[in-house]
């Protein structure tokens, strides 16, 4: 008889705290999104896509511009296939990314990273490179190859969830928050972490007191620069 009065009891002490829980939450739904049945609000998956945006935007801009860019700072080789023959002149045109698909034939070509996850693949595209050369004076050929398989950031503009809405990406497979950001490689999720560094190409006073130790026409004073290029 005594355990049951202190079971109870403590059932008696238990369902105030819950009937208090449950008031809370249905008196701040907006403040408390993941108790409500619909889910997280419109306002709050596009504040939450705001997090991973730098990372999201550096991407894109080696999709749209940086492969460009570094393409055009590859100087062309010249060589000989033998001794006085005419010199061989090879360059890079350009350099391109598909969308991620599958190498195998099946009703639906294009890979989502749900599936990579789930046969541990890694979420990429074919990189594809155009590469002219010209023997002597002849003419100019060019030729495009696959160069292997580029890794795809989760969210970038050759990803398959960009710009998807909440309903579209729960019809991928994904979370409706989903908000990338980071690749999947052999099915694991894998972060490049951003560093802080200093601001490109802007020239900092510095007062260290080890410069005056580097030699006698040295002092305490100095100026550091990161020179970068756009790419």
């Amino acid at each position: 008889m005594a355990a049951a009065h202190d079971f109870a009891e403590g059932i008696a002490q238990i369902k105030p705290i819950k009937d208090a829980k449950d008031e809370f939450i249905r008196q701040n739904r907006r403040a408390v999104p993941s108790a409500t049945v619909a889910g997280l609000p419109l306002e709050t998956h596009e504040r939450i896509k705001d997090i991973p945006l730098p990372h999201i935007e550096s991407f894109n801009f080696m999709l749209d511009q940086g492969l460009d860019l570094a393409v055009k700072d590859l100087m062309p080789r010249e060589f000989r296939l033998a001794p006085k023959t005419a010199p061989v002149r090879m360059w890079v045109d350009n350099v391109t990314i598909d969308t991620p698909r599958k190498d195998e034939r099946c009703d639906d070509p294009m890979l989502y990273p749900s599936e990579c996850r789930e046969r541990k693949m890694t979420y990429g595209a074919t990189m594809r490179v155009t590469v002219g050369w010209q023997v002597g004076s002849g003419p100019v050929v060019s030729h495009m190859t696959q160069s292997g398989v580029l890794p795809l950031m989760i969210g970038s503009k050759k990803c398959h969830l960009y710009r998807k809405t909440p309903a579209e990406l729960v019809s991928m497979n994904e979370e409706a928050s989903e908000f990338g950001g980071y690749f999947i490689c052999n099915g694991i999720e894998r972060i490049v972490r951003m560093l802080q560094m200093p601001r490109r190409n802007f020239p900092m006073a510095i007062e260290r007191g080890a410069f005056a130790t580097k030699g006698p026409a040295f002092t305490k004073m100095g100026v550091q620069m990161r020179c970068v290029r756009k790419d």
